[in-house]
């Protein structure tokens, strides 16, 4: 999990869950099953990576709840381009 602080005063908030492959599997095997586990642990996005290819995957839901929305959170991770 890729988690980060809102504030200094917070908690760290996970914003991402990383599926490493082997290097001769497809980024998207088990992509499905990272996102299951990404919703169930109200995680935003997901990357897979075989080591060469990345798959990223955004899961929708109501992050109002942890103090974050998810606008914010896609402006905090777009940074990273």
């Amino acid at each position: 999990l890729l988690r980060i602080k809102v504030n200094a005063n917070a908690q760290p908030v996970a914003v991402a869950l990383i599926e490493a492959k082997r290097s001769g599997d497809p980024p998207t095997k088990g992509l499905e099953q990272a996102k299951r586990y990404a919703r169930l642990n109200h995680v935003p996005f997901v990357y897979s990576s075989n080591g060469y290819l990345f798959v990223e995957s955004a899961i929708v839901m109501n992050y109002a709840h942890k103090g974050l929305m998810p606008s914010k959170m896609s402006s905090v991770l777009m940074q990273r381009l």
